[in-house]
């Protein structure tokens, strides 16, 4: 008699998140596992917080948001790291990892010409 067995994934490497978008003045988009944030204007001075939710999800927002979480993600998919790029203006940046998987990428923040502030806290990276 020939028995078959098969393993069954009891989780993945990287776990699905949601990606809330809570801002009017940020292009925000989800491709290959990068999620990229930056002003919709080169010169416009911004505040940028992308905020890792405890169950994985993540919050983009600015200072034109409501801080109303929807119930439907903008984006869906597998975020890998995070890449954040302003332009001329004075810049407030603010990256918050608190969910329980950690990223394998890194964060990539990439400031422009303009007076930026750059805050990060909590979270595990990982190499890929």
């Amino acid at each position: 008699m020939r028995t078959i067995s098969s393993i069954e994934a009891l989780e993945s490497r990287i776990a699905p998140a949601g990606v809330f978008v809570d801002a009017t003045t940020l292009s925000t988009s989800l491709i290959g596992g990068v999620l990229k944030v930056g002003p919709k204007l080169a010169n416009a001075a911004v505040e940028i917080s992308v905020e890792q939710l405890s169950n994985g999800d993540f919050l983009v927002s600015d200072l034109a948001g409501d801080n109303d979480l929807e119930t439907t993600a903008d984006l869906t998919g597998s975020v890998a790291s995070i890449s954040i790029t302003t332009g001329t203006g004075d810049d407030t940046i603010h990256v918050v990892l608190g969910g329980d998987t950690a990223l394998r990428g890194g964060v990539t923040i990439a400031t422009g010409t303009g007076d930026d502030i750059v805050g990060f806290n909590g979270g595990t990276l990982r190499g890929a």
